[in-house]
């Protein structure tokens, strides 16, 4: 993985992250990868800092639903 530093979901104004990382399928969140196996960007609706907790873990359910 190499180290991005833009991120479309960043709150940033020029979308710059440290927890953005680019693999050879797509950009991926450095932050998700103790809650779900799959971390690429394209599986999250906004930035992952900012999400509360009770967020993170509804999200995680979600993608568990999504993949059975």
């Amino acid at each position: 993985m190499i180290y991005a530093e833009k991120c479309p979901l960043s709150e940033k104004k020029d979308k710059s992250c440290e927890w953005a990382l680019m693999a050879s399928d797509g950009l991926r969140c450095g932050m998700v990868i103790e809650w779900y196996e799959d971390t690429r960007v394209c599986n999250l609706d906004r930035c992952w800092i900012g999400m509360l907790s009770r967020d993170k873990l509804a999200w995680r359910n979600r993608m568990l639903k999504k993949k059975k």
